[in-house]
């Protein structure tokens, strides 16, 4: 049982480095689907835009396509990862007044999550792969096929 890699054609241009998304079967049928940092390029566009809140939305929505690709559900979610950039943190905390960025990211991804609550991991990060990009989110997924 090979690992796989997998890139959804909606999610855009394949990045030359790694796969949206890793299939490892941990048995004839269970699977192990890891989806790779999703990051705030639109997916149609490919354009960033410059704001946490904006960019927030792009990242969900493209988990949503990594995940609608793979016929998965947020409940099939087994860690969940947060990356956000420090200084985005600070810039909104000083806008709008200390822990409004962690409201804002906790309550975005709260909705998002349906109420389903996985393993997860709020990293604050002082660099991503490229400086446009505010947040990036992860996640791992096992998938088990009936009988």
């Amino acid at each position: 049982m090979p690992v796989t890699t997998i890139d959804p054609p909606t999610l855009g241009k394949p990045h030359p480095l790694y796969a949206a998304i890793t299939a490892a079967p941990l048995s004839p049928t269970s699977t192990l689907y890891t989806i790779s940092g999703q990051v705030a390029e639109d997916p149609v566009t490919g354009t960033t835009p410059p704001d946490l809140s904006s960019q927030l939305d792009i990242c969900l929505r493209r988990l949503d396509i990594c995940l609608e690709h793979i016929n998965a559900k947020k409940v099939d979610i087994t860690r969940f990862m947060y990356y956000i950039k420090q200084s985005a943190i600070e810039d909104l905390d000083a806008e709008r007044g200390n822990g409004s960025a962690l409201k804002l990211i906790g309550g975005r991804v709260g909705m998002w999550m349906e109420g389903h609550r996985p393993a997860s991991c709020y990293n604050r990060v002082f660099g991503m792969s490229d400086d446009k990009f505010l947040c990036e989110f992860e996640a791992m997924a096992v998938l088990t096929k009936e009988h």
